[in-house]
């Protein structure tokens, strides 16, 4: 639709083009890529200086 049009227009080109190339590209690597970097973080939130940092980061945001 034209305001989606819109909206996409806002965003930067940069961001766009690599987001399109992501999409356009190797799924099955992006995909891989992805599930890896989700095992990190949950490996990442097993560790309790991580979750303490992330809720002092909540509380600032708040």
């Amino acid at each position: 639709t034209l305001g989606r049009a819109r909206q996409l227009a806002k965003k930067p080109v940069a961001a766009l083009l690599q987001t399109r190339g992501l999409l356009k590209g190797n799924t099955t690597a992006l995909c891989e890529r992805i599930d890896e970097e989700i095992s990190l973080f949950q490996q990442a939130l097993q560790d309790d200086a991580t979750l303490r940092r992330l809720q002092r980061i909540a509380r600032l945001a708040a």
